[in-house]
């Protein structure tokens, strides 16, 4: 039977104690406690915000329901703000129930005003509209081909033949590395080979207060002016904030240093100046990811290698590559394994992939995820990922236990993800850029029946245009006339077919925007920061 959201909160909320049993720890365990008298104000969750609206000290109960256009209200306030007999009538299952229909209400109503808000601005369209979706899709499978061209040059040229993700890592800066059962803890940068690193995050420039009118696209093609420029990417600033802050890659220090010098007034889109400065170091990932001993056990390895060559070849599927490119990687890879007569040491299999995997596909192994910049990976997964030898952390069965079934239900989400995966359809609606000729539909057909209506054919070499009377001796020559002397009826039907694109992208993109449930949060969010907001300036 699936488990209900309550009963997977509580599931996760359960941990070993060092006897081997069980027992509760964390926020459901303080939550399930019996509080002490002295206890009075209200526990914080994820609707504090809303939490803040006044109860009286005794906790009785509010004498209005919630409202549509505030913050979503925590469970316990939704009952409070009921009567107290109406309460004692009702079974809990019952009340529940009338939450979760509140909750989906206000979900509804955020998402509305949400797009009410932001339909027109780039926010929305980098996530949902057909001819951004296209472009990312484009941006990608480029990007991918590229940086596999490297990987195998580099590859056969036994620029990892002396590559080993197994390190002994003696010295941890984290102090729970060492536990047994952690699987992602992490080590400085400095105690890893540099040959781990697929990219230096350090080049980075981030631009401030990135307004959700601007989209990415257009700090993208400003930037590509600018000699090493990489990639950009925008995250907000807060959970459901629209104030976002853009975090630029360039390929080296200098190009980095020329870029400062360009941008030392600012950057300038559509009208708009932005800040651009330098990373901190504060802000730039220097962890790396250390996976336990575990992983280094062959068994686990040789499983692992035949599921990494099954994630290379659906993660190129995903993007667009044909079967051919990626069985030619996997060969090449496997050659570079077996070693040669010029090659002194040779590299694992295991650990190509997962290099390349990281490199290429900037997809971490051993985290189970899929990021679209290097900067996201290097966050989410550190900039390098490495295992811990075997032999140096003693494999305790809890590590056996919680970090290899974790390890393949990640694997195995990531392999789900990846078929999943939908390439946007080229379509003539999803080319906001398309030139429209009249030798090709849809701007042909409505062409040709114009011209249709505005001809009239006098005698057999005799055409005369309706709109200025003049007479031609052919219909290829009042043909030309028209196109030249009318344009102006050329350019309505274009413009009629790009508002028609328009509005089709829009609905496409409207309907996406309301079917991703992930989202609702999101609005959510965003509802209660502007309500906060609206109360500071009151």
């Amino acid at each position: 039977m699936p488990q209900t959201p309550l009963s997977q909160s509580t599931e996760a909320c359960w941990t070993r104690s060092r006897s081997g049993g069980r027992r509760r720890s964390g926020p459901l365990r303080n939550q399930l406690r019996t509080p002490p008298r002295s206890e009075s104000r209200p526990r914080r969750d994820s609707t504090a915000v809303a939490d803040k609206c006044p109860l009286s000290a005794n906790n009785q109960r509010l004498s209005k329901g919630p409202e549509l256009g505030t913050p979503l209200w925590s469970f316990r306030r939704f009952v409070l703000s009921k009567p107290a007999a109406e309460v004692d009538s009702v079974a809990p299952a019952k009340l529940v129930e009338q939450y979760k229909s509140y909750e989906a209400e206000h979900q509804k109503d955020s998402m509305e005003r949400y797009w009410n808000a932001h339909s027109g601005h780039g926010i929305l369209r980098d996530r949902f509209h057909q001819s951004h979706l296209q472009r990312v899709a484009d941006q990608r499978l480029q990007r991918v081909r590229k940086a596999s061209a490297n990987f195998l040059q580099k590859l056969n040229k036994g620029g990892f033949d002396k590559l080993t993700l197994s390190q002994d890592i003696q010295t941890l800066k984290d102090a729970e590395a060492v536990a047994p059962g952690l699987a992602l803890a992490k080590v400085m940068q400095a105690e890893v080979p540099a040959s781990l690193f697929p990219v230096d995050v350090k080049m980075v420039l981030i631009v401030e207060q990135v307004s959700a009118a601007l989209s990415v696209w257009e700090l993208h093609d400003r930037l590509c002016q600018i000699n090493g420029f990489e990639d950009i990417s925008l995250e907000a600033t807060e959970f459901g904030s629209a104030m976002r802050t853009g975090f630029v890659r360039f390929s080296s220090d200098a190009d980095l240093t020329g870029a400062l010098a360009q941008l030392k007034d600012g950057l300038n889109v559509k009208d708009v100046n932005l800040k651009v400065r330098r990373a901190l170091t504060e802000e730039t990932p220097n962890r790396v990811l250390l996976v336990p001993s575990s992983a280094s056990n062959a068994l686990r390895m040789s499983a692992d290698q035949t599921v990494a060559a099954e994630l290379i070849t659906v993660l190129e599927a995903a993007v667009g590559m044909d079967k051919t490119e990626s069985e030619k990687a996997l060969a090449s890879m496997h050659a570079a394994s077996m070693g040669g007569e010029q090659r002194s040491t040779v590299p694992g299999l295991l650990d190509l992939y997962v290099l390349y995997l990281r490199h290429v596909h900037y997809c971490c192994f051993y985290r189970g995820v899929w990021c679209f910049t290097p900067w996201d990976l290097a966050r989410l997964s550190g900039v390098a990922c490495c295992r811990q030898a075997a032999g140096v952390i003693p494999a305790a069965s809890a590590e056996n236990d919680i970090w290899a079934p974790g390890h393949s239900e990640r694997l195995q989400a990531l392999l789900e993800k990846a078929r999943s995966t939908v390439l946007p359809q080229t379509s003539k609606i999803a080319r906001e850029t398309d030139e429209l000729s009249i030798e090709e539909d849809p701007l042909r057909t409505r062409w040709q029946t114009y011209c249709s209506s505005v001809i009239i054919k006098e005698a057999e070499q005799k055409f005369r245009c309706k709109t200025c009377k003049k007479a031609f001796k052919g219909e290829a020559f009042v043909l030309k006339h028209i196109l030249k002397a009318h344009e102006e009826a050329v350019n309505v039907m274009k413009d009629e077919i790009m508002a028609e694109r328009e509005q089709a992208a829009h609905s496409f993109m409207k309907q996406a925007f309301f079917a991703d449930v992930g989202f609702a949060r999101e609005a959510q969010a965003a509802l209660a920061l502007e309500c906060a907001s609206g109360q500071r300036n009151h």
